[in-house]
């Protein structure tokens, strides 16, 4: 498949191949890669017939599950930072609790099936993936059930499926004739299908209510890291010399 097959528009790219792979080519190559509300986005405005619908899709959204919890990590660095030497478990990444933004108890939701349209415009998991537009859920369910009907005469999509086994991987939209479910368990090693973009920023979308520095350090700002942290803290004249050091001896190392 290439970009003119996916109906991508001019500067949206198309990286095919190994998850690993993938990431780190579209990294180095200056690309960001659409995350779900991207996608959701994309799917939004182009009819059932476009290629869109019908292929699946991979994210740098972070998801993990344990036998109590869900945890969620929107655009999350680790997935970003991968590349073909990244050690996996159980095709992913060793879960750290830290990077979660979202906690849930699996109790409070409804995972491992397929859902109601009603129960897909209230789930708080899509919302997330909708990077907390409702408005853009709404439409995005809309469609789908819409679709998915008409297509296929589906009465329940969009589930929601989270492997209990406390590893961290990547969403993966799938395809309308697969209900447009959303999975938390394929395997990084395993080829993927991203699309990059370039943009002025590493900018994400904001959960209404969450403070933005707490959903992403993507933000959407045209200074460097240096000076967004100079702007945001007095420093002595000191201190100001040896945070200058500490971020040149990090961008050398480019970690």
């Amino acid at each position: 498949m290439n970009a003119l097959q996916l109906a991508l528009k001019p500067g949206q790219e198309l990286f095919e191949g190994e998850y690993r792979t993938k990431m780190a080519e579209l990294r180095q190559a200056g690309y960001t890669p659409w995350s779900t509300e991207d996608w959701m986005d994309a799917r939004n405005g182009v009819d059932s017939d476009n290629p869109l619908w019908n292929n699946y899709g991979d994210t740098d959204f972070g998801i993990a599950g344990s036998k109590q919890k869900i945890y969620l990590m929107p655009h999350s660095e680790r997935l970003r930072a991968v590349t073909p030497q990244t050690r996996l478990i159980k095709g992913g990444l060793s879960f750290t609790q830290d990077g979660a933004v979202s906690t849930y108890n699996r109790g409070d939701l409804i995972l491992g099936r397929d859902l109601t349209e009603e129960q897909a415009r209230t789930s708080p998991v899509w919302l997330d993936f909708a990077a907390g537009d409702q408005k853009q859920l709404d439409r995005y369910v809309e469609k789908t059930f819409r679709f998915g009907k008409d297509k296929f005469n589906y009465d329940t999509m969009m589930g929601i499926f989270v492997p209990e086994d406390e590893v961290e991987r990547a969403v993966l939209l799938y395809r309308l004739n697969y209900s447009s479910r959303a999975y938390g368990s394929y395997h990084l090693g395993n080829n993927t299908r991203f699309v990059g973009v370039r943009r002025g920023s590493e900018a994400t979308k904001v959960p209404a209510g969450r403070d933005a520095q707490t959903v992403s350090p993507y933000r959407k700002d045209p200074r460097s890291d240096l000076e967004i942290f100079l702007s945001e803290h007095s420093l002595s004249k000191n201190e100001l010399y040896k945070a200058v050091e500490l971020y040149k001896t990090v961008k050398e190392l480019k970690v």
